[in-house]
């Protein structure tokens, strides 16, 4: 089986050092339960908690789109990537809260999503971002670009065909890491502080991002709850995370409020929605009565 770029993917998740930038259309892993081979969130959980022992600054983004609708697909694919992410014992965001329960986990992990907005004929509407890349970058100095996603589709060798490339460079540049002289490969940096500078809404190439490790407390986390905070307030619609159950999603108040308030949003990031539908029974196997759905599409 053809797995370089799997194990790509875990080698450098392992040997980061200081942060790791993620974004990805799905995100489904071996806490999936039952389903899902790939170790990659299982190396990332022991990643994490390497930083948290030997008390590290070390930050992990992860990029995501929001779910799409309620429907059977939508729902099966979010109980494979909730699972995996932050609901359910055996979710990356539970394991290590109940093995380090004093811990601020935002130090290290911040899920987020893509949101914009504009007026239609006089009216604010807003929609979020699809995100349909598959990029990884560590540390500034290595970058995974490829066509894959986190899943076992793109990550067992003998299904999806992918393609994929580990980008450095051999051109170092002095930089800054946690406050402390760093040197970085050129391209992997600039390309890395050119997503951020969109996503926050600054300016190309500002100073702000260079430092990943400092700018994901300056920037990157208030600016994506400061984000939402706007558009849970201007959008009924678009607070998914007091959406707890497909009736609430279905029956809340359409239409917005005070869009005077959207001058206040800078960039794009807003916070990933972990408690979207967490009072319903996600992934009811509807598949189990459809012969031409295979169950591993969603793995």
């Amino acid at each position: 089986m053809e797995q370089s770029l799997y194990r790509a993917w875990l080698d450098l998740i392992s040997n980061a050092e200081h942060f790791l930038y993620i974004e990805q259309q799905t995100f489904v892993s071996c806490f999936a339960g039952g389903g899902a081979m790939n170790v990659v969130i299982e190396v990332l959980r022991k990643r994490v908690v390497r930083a948290i022992q030997q008390q590290q600054a070390f930050r992990v983004i992860l990029l995501l789109p929001v779910p799409e609708g309620v429907g059977a697909v939508a729902r099966e694919s979010m109980k494979w990537q909730y699972s995996t992410l932050c609901r359910g014992a055996s979710s990356l965001l539970s394991q290590l809260f109940k093995e380090y329960p004093q811990v601020d986990l935002s130090e290290y992990i911040c899920i987020s999503s893509l949101r914009t907005h504009g007026f239609l004929e006089g009216q604010a509407v807003t929609e979020q971002i699809f995100i349909n890349s598959s990029l990884v970058v560590a540390d500034d100095r290595v970058a995974i670009i490829s066509s894959s996603q986190v899943n076992d589709r793109s990550f067992a060798g003998d299904r999806d065909s992918e393609m994929g490339a580990v980008i450095s460079d051999a051109t170092m540049s002095q930089s800054q890491m946690g406050g402390a002289p760093f040197m970085a490969a050129r391209t992997v940096r600039d390309l890395r502080a050119a997503l951020w500078c969109e996503h926050l809404g600054l300016p190309f190439n500002d100073s702000a991002v260079e430092d990943a490790v400092t700018a994901y407390k300056s920037h990157w986390v208030p600016t994506a709850d400061r984000n939402t905070r706007i558009y849970d307030a201007v959008f009924a619609r678009s607070n998914m995370d007091a959406m707890h159950s497909v009736e609430s999603f279905r029956f809340i108040a359409p239409g917005p409020v005070g869009p005077e308030r959207l001058h206040d949003i800078r960039g794009h990031v807003v916070r990933f929605p972990t408690h979207f539908l967490k009072d319903d029974i996600l992934g009811a196997h509807w598949y189990e009565r459809e012969s031409l759905i295979d169950p591993r599409f969603f793995q």
